[in-house]
């Protein structure tokens, strides 16, 4: 039943995905059968994570508590029966006239239906509502896992894809810096390079081999954190466009996006129902000093096998009402209410500490998203100008203008340019997830 009630609310999710990150399902590489995209590994993280399966469980044991709430308000019916073997010995004046001297071993059973209705019981009213409010928090809770959820999927997704340009940025400047040695090697061996060129060429290259080897181990790490995400095996992946659209934060201020957090903020939503269960406590405790209304009803039938009264079979039917109204109870009333007030203040805290946490999460993502609006392009000049200096750079060290120094210095500058794009990007893509 959950698991059907839920479809909507996953689907909104993955409209979230799709509409942010539409920009993933693209450029595929050649030899990918069926690579996998964000919002895939989305919908198979939610029918296959186990701390998220664990909650919806959580969920349906709370829609059961509700039921029971409700329940108590409603009839109650139930048999009863009683049976008993009697030795039973009685010497004296019968109701103050007859005396007795009687003893008699006799067996007994009474059996009947039972109902019982609840008139008024405040106690039981206010714990329904509290189970209301407690279904709405577990569903309120439930988006939330949803949305942290997502966020992990999106984090272990893109380090997959970081991990894999860094493996193949690393890979590219293996084979550059190889190539610079072999050209490094032969001007060498012709005069028109010393042996430190050589060395220095050759001690970047082991450098960049080892980042390598770093690299590749990266990438399997990625992907183990991406399975045990998802609960599914990835191998192949839609990777993002060079040419990705930046979309600017919408609102484009940050007070728009606070008062978001403090009206729709999950964990807001979650804290203030929290107060509000905590404040029907409190009503509930000091309500115990009210009287308590119930209807009763009762058929039973006796069988006696003997005694005083002798042998005999009696029916009875009876409907009424029981009133229980406490007068003294050791004190324990008042430190319940006392107890229950001291709860209440502890969750107005709590309420107060998730709005402070919700502005701060929200300022800070609005920042961040900002902030790589404008890195990720500059970012991209950035690697643009190293690629110029490498193509220049190289036209140099071919007429011999420039040095191997001054070739070993652009390529690792081009490809550290490679590494900070590509991380932008990915940082781009999360922090506005996070925003929304």
């Amino acid at each position: 039943m959950i698991r059907l009630r839920m479809r909507s609310r996953r689907g909104a999710a993955m409209a979230l995905l799709i509409g942010m990150l539409g920009l993933v399902l693209s450029a595929v590489r050649a030899e990918d059968a069926r690579p996998a995209d964000l919002v895939r590994v989305y919908a198979d993280a939610l029918a296959s994570n186990a701390a998220f399966q664990s909650r919806l469980a959580q969920v349906e044991a709370v829609d059961q508590v509700h039921l029971q709430a409700e329940g108590q308000l409603l009839p109650q019916v139930g048999l009863v029966g009683t049976y008993d073997y009697i030795d039973e010995q009685i010497e004296g004046r019968y109701f103050g006239r007859v005396d007795v001297d009687n003893q008699d071993s006799f067996e007994r059973a009474l059996v009947g239906v039972q109902l019982t209705q609840a008139l008024y019981r405040p106690e039981l009213v206010i714990a329904r509502d509290q189970a209301e409010l407690s279904r709405a928090q577990a569903r309120f809770e439930l988006e939330a896992d949803e949305n942290r959820l997502m966020i992990e999927v999106a984090e272990a997704y893109f380090g997959v894809l970081s991990a894999q340009d860094l493996k193949a940025f690393a890979q590219a400047e293996v084979q550059a810096l190889q190539t610079q040695f072999d050209q490094v090697q032969t001007r060498t061996a012709a005069g028109l390079a010393t042996q430190v060129d050589l060395s220095a060429a050759r001690a970047q290259t082991a450098v960049a081999e080892a980042g390598a080897v770093q690299a590749a181990a990266g990438l399997e790490a990625a992907y183990a954190t991406l399975d045990q995400v998802a609960g599914q095996v990835y191998r192949s992946f839609k990777l993002l466009p060079q040419g990705m659209v930046l979309a600017r934060p919408d609102p484009a201020t940050v007070a728009p996006w606070l008062e978001r957090a403090r009206a729709q903020n999950l964990d807001v939503l979650s804290a203030r129902i929290t107060l509000r269960i905590a404040e029907l406590e409190l009503e509930k405790a000091r309500k115990r000093r009210w009287p308590q209304v119930d209807a009763a009803a009762g058929a039973f039938r006796l069988d006696n096998g003997g005694g005083l009264t002798g042998d005999r079979e009696e029916t009875e039917s009876r409907i009424g009402v029981q009133v229980k109204l406490p007068l003294y109870a050791g004190g324990s009333i008042q430190a319940k209410i006392a107890e229950v007030e001291a709860k209440r203040a502890s969750t107005e805290a709590s309420l107060r500490a998730a709005v402070q946490s919700a502005e701060r999460q929200a300022r800070l993502a609005y920042l961040q998203a900002s902030n790589g609006l404008a890195l990720v392009p500059a970012r991209r000049t950035s690697l643009e100008a190293a690629r110029e200096a490498e193509a220049a750079t190289t036209g140099g060290f071919e007429a011999g203008t420039l040095t191997t120094a001054d070739m070993l210095r652009v390529i690792r500058a081009r490809y550290e340019a490679e590494r900070e794009y590509s991380a932008a990007r990915y940082a781009f893509m999360l922090d506005s997830l996070r925003l929304k």
